[in-house]
């Protein structure tokens, strides 16, 4: 939302920035997740949900560049 972005990507790759793209920080996934990232929407001011294969991912307000995982195992694909 307004400068935000969100980019995911295989071998889970999760970019983020602040200012409409001139810089962008790699926020670190555990390589525990499955690597098919299938969408992401902005929910708010630095925070975001992604959807990947078996799982639904939150991701809430961070302290430094630390996003706090909240990971919920659902049975189908989560499309939003």
């Amino acid at each position: 939302k307004g400068k935000e972005g969100w980019i995911i990507g295989k071998s889970n790759i999760l970019l983020y920035t602040a200012d409409a793209g001139d810089n962008w920080d790699r926020i670190p996934l555990s390589s525990q997740l499955p690597e098919d990232m299938v969408f992401i929407e902005a929910t708010g001011e630095k925070s975001a949900e992604m959807v990947i294969y078996e799982f639904d991912i939150s991701l809430s307000s961070f302290k430094s560049p630390l996003f706090l995982l909240l990971i919920n195992l659902v049975t189908n694909l989560t499309v939003r």
